[in-house]
């Protein structure tokens, strides 16, 4: 019997996967000086968004003698026309503390290029952190056949849009609670048709009365006594 296995991961297992993301999280956290927010309930949805599409999977890695969740990585599908089209990106990879540097992880990349091979993919990419912070986790990937392509830039749409959102209409800074997040949400994709309709003043009235839906939807409705 083989002392790991690693297994797909299915929309029950959606929140061990948020649990696995938050610890890696809170790794780059603490390691790297980042400024992640952990919000569990948010990985969780966002596991189950994601999970059910056949460009996208999950691995487990399970230490088989006690049936343990000791790890796991996912992959997802990028295009690009310099790759050849379609291939495989590696989005989080995350092995508990005491169980690293014991063949795990390669055992779940394997498990994840085996997934790019049937689907096709020419390439599987992984995006390395900082060699300076991290530099045996980018002399792990390159043990496990990855090269290295120099760092990417990001640029963060949906938190750009907000921050002119917030310029406009300074009392969405001050509102912190749970609807928040569904309200900005709702701002970008709605910013075409906000943009064309309403001027400036008129854009700032709609955020408001949103707003107050989005915080008590009872204020949005009208009742009948």
């Amino acid at each position: 019997m083989n002392k790991y296995s690693i297994i797909p991961a299915t929309l029950e297992d959606a929140t061990l996967i948020a649990e696995f993301i938050g610890e890696l999280l809170d790794d780059f956290n603490l390691k790297s000086g980042a400024n992640f927010n952990i919000d569990l309930t948010e990985i969780k949805t966002t596991c189950q968004q994601l999970l059910p599409r056949e460009n996208f999977a999950a691995f487990i890695a399970i230490e088989t003698l006690g049936l343990v969740p000791i790890g796991m990585i996912t992959i997802a599908q990028a295009t690009a026309i310099y790759n050849g089209g379609d291939f495989g990106v590696i989005t989080e990879l995350y092995v508990k503390k005491n169980y690293r540097s014991t063949g795990i992880g390669k055992l779940l990349i394997n498990e994840a290029i085996a997934f790019a091979k049937s689907k096709h993919w020419k390439k599987v990419e992984v995006g390395a952190p900082s060699k300076t912070d991290w530099p045996r986790t980018i002399e792990f990937y390159k043990k496990n056949g990855f090269e290295e392509k120099g760092p990417k830039l990001i640029i963060n749409i949906l938190t750009k849009y907000l921050a002119k959102c917030e310029r406009l209409s300074p009392f969405l800074i001050n509102k912190i609670n749970g609807r928040q997040e569904r309200f900005r949400f709702y701002l970008y994709h709605n910013r075409r048709n906000i943009s064309a309709k309403y001027g400036r003043k008129q854009r700032l009235q709609w955020c408001q009365v949103r707003w107050r839906f989005f915080h008590d939807p009872r204020a949005g409705s009208k009742s009948k006594t």
